[in-house]
């Protein structure tokens, strides 16, 4: 075999080494995508391995963003992983966020270097807890007062008959007391 072409055949062999792709998708239940600060945003991440490297140690990079693109919280872990695996986390939600838009933001960083990795965002509101009470209560009250008000209708028009009953049995007894005397 010529020299340049044994060259070829190594450099074609390491790129097809190197060449090594993620795939990675991150879901939030419809359970989690109104979260109020303060509290955990869960989440499931779905990662494929597409190369035939193996095993291979790789970070999962999890970010918070608010909608001007600023970094509001990370967390970060490393597990190891073959072909597949999904993994289920959460990440805290920072108490001080005001209500809206935010990205969950996942990066997969294979802690080989050489290694090409992958990306994926999700949507979620933060929702303040004080205004979903707020709404609750006010909500109870008014099913609490048309409740009372039907009630007291009932009343007013069950006891009217009962008046009218005991407006007779009043006129009955003047009646029988003054034909006694």
């Amino acid at each position: 075999m010529k020299p340049v072409n044994l060259f070829l055949l190594i450099l074609a062999a390491s790129c097809v080494l190197a060449y090594h792709n993620f795939n990675v998708q991150i879901e939030i239940s419809k359970s989690y995508k109104q979260v109020s600060a303060g509290e955990e945003l869960l989440f499931t991440t779905k990662v494929a391995n597409l190369g035939d490297k193996g095993r291979v140690d790789i970070t999962l990079n999890y970010e918070i963003i608010d909608s001007y693109g600023q970094l509001k919280a990370s967390k970060s872990e490393t597990v190891a992983m073959e072909t597949t695996a999904s993994f289920v986390g959460n990440i805290a939600v920072p108490s001080a966020l005001p209500n809206g838009l935010y990205k969950l933001a996942v990066s997969v960083v294979p802690v080989d270097s050489t290694l090409d990795g992958a990306k994926a965002e999700s949507s979620f509101n933060i929702v303040q807890h004080d205004d979903v009470k707020q709404l609750n209560k006010k909500a109870y009250i008014l099913i609490a007062g048309v409740a009372g008000m039907a009630l007291l209708i009932y009343t007013i028009r069950k006891s009217a008959s009962l008046i009218d009953k005991l407006k007779i049995r009043y006129k009955v007894f003047r009646i029988v007391k003054k034909s006694r005397l």
